[in-house]
């Protein structure tokens, strides 16, 4: 079990007046990418890192809005020569952080189907305590290690938090998460016979909000923004979609449908008007944040299943500009994920 605490219950219930509004609700436009090896959807999961090359245009377009990207990266990056070089060089800059990202298929130590040609792709909370601690010291320490900095941001691999990792994570020196994906239940799309370990988000607040172990550790979660977009729907509408959770998954799946789940990340089909309507819900419904979530492998050709072809590539690059245009334009704040956190998360 995952105990909740939403530092920003006025956001919900109204209780504050509305100078505090003005004063605290300061939205922050927040970009995290998942930076690991190539097209990790295929079955037989490369581990090649090319995808790191195509990084530069994505960060230059960042830099030209005043935006500051998270760099979430996997093991196989984190060892990687022309990443350390280049995650360093935009770290030491100022204008990029870097977080840790728990792909356990790529994590050492190793599990024997993990190195398979077609490797078993666990969620990290479907490990056992000894080899999620082993695997999350690993990766933290080669980071470390690489990078000459402690890491304090992270995200699961597959979104796979559960409480045990509050606890190794504190007790590693990060003080904030980000793999909380609200309103979704990854159960609903993995075989019922590999579903212990699975997360259920579906009554998640998008909130931020401290998570607490049973021992009393907790780490400050700043979710990805994902919400209801049709009909009016607003988060203070939250106790329907906590019992939509409890719904049969037709029924979930019908409802998500009809008022149109959205996450704020850019696919094939997305217009910048479907991420301007997000925008505007997102200060409807006064989140002090709004995250962002891409793959470094969407930003390469044939990197991912979203981006198979050069010209899928321009055509996600003038969405995202005339996204981060209007972005630049509205009272948004650009910042990385650990910035944010040392201004909200200490309390």
């Amino acid at each position: 079990m995952v105990l909740h605490k939403n530092i920003f219950p006025f956001f919900i219930f109204y209780t504050a007046n509305e100078t505090a509004f003005h004063v605290i609700l300061v939205m922050y436009f927040l970009i995290t990418v998942d930076t690991e090896a190539d097209n990790q959807w295929k079955r037989e999961s490369p581990r090649t890192v090319d995808n790191i090359r195509f990084l530069p245009r994505f960060q230059k377009l960042c830099e030209q809005y005043g935006f500051i990207p998270t760099y979430l990266i996997t093991h196989e990056v984190a060892v990687d020569p022309f990443a350390i070089d280049l995650l360093s060089g935009w770290r030491e800059k100022g204008t990029a952080e870097i977080g840790a990202h728990l792909h356990p298929w790529t994590t050492p130590p190793l599990l024997p189907d993990e190195e398979r040609a077609v490797p078993e792709k666990r969620f990290p909370s479907q490990l056992s305590d000894d080899l999620l601690r082993q695997k999350l010291e690993t990766l933290t320490r080669t980071i470390q290690n690489n990078f000459s900095f402690a890491p304090k941001i992270f995200r699961a691999g597959k979104w796979g938090l559960d409480e045990r990792m509050i606890d190794y994570l504190s007790e590693f020196g990060y003080i904030v998460d980000c793999s909380v994906s609200p309103k979704v239940n990854w159960r609903d799309f993995v075989d019922s016979s590999k579903m212990d370990g699975v997360p259920d988000y579906s009554r998640s607040p998008v909130f931020p909000h401290f998570l607490y172990s049973r021992k009393g550790r907790k780490i400050f979660e700043v979710p990805v923004t994902i919400l209801y977009t049709r009909f009016g729907f607003t988060e203070f509408f939250f106790p329907f979609h906590t019992r939509l959770g409890h719904m049969p998954y037709r029924v979930r799946f019908f409802m998500q449908r009809l008022y149109r789940l959205r996450w704020c990340r850019v696919f094939p089909e997305t217009q910048v008007s479907d991420l301007v309507s997000l925008y505007e819900l997102a200060g409807k419904n006064r989140l002090p944040i709004f995250e962002f979530i891409i793959h470094s492998s969407e930003l390469m050709p044939g990197g991912s299943p979203y981006n198979k072809t050069r010209e899928s590539i321009e055509k996600m690059y003038t969405t995202l500009e005339s996204f981060f245009s209007f972005l630049s334009k509205q009272d948004v704040n650009g910042s990385g994920l650990q910035i944010f956190a040392d201004s909200y998360g200490s309390s």
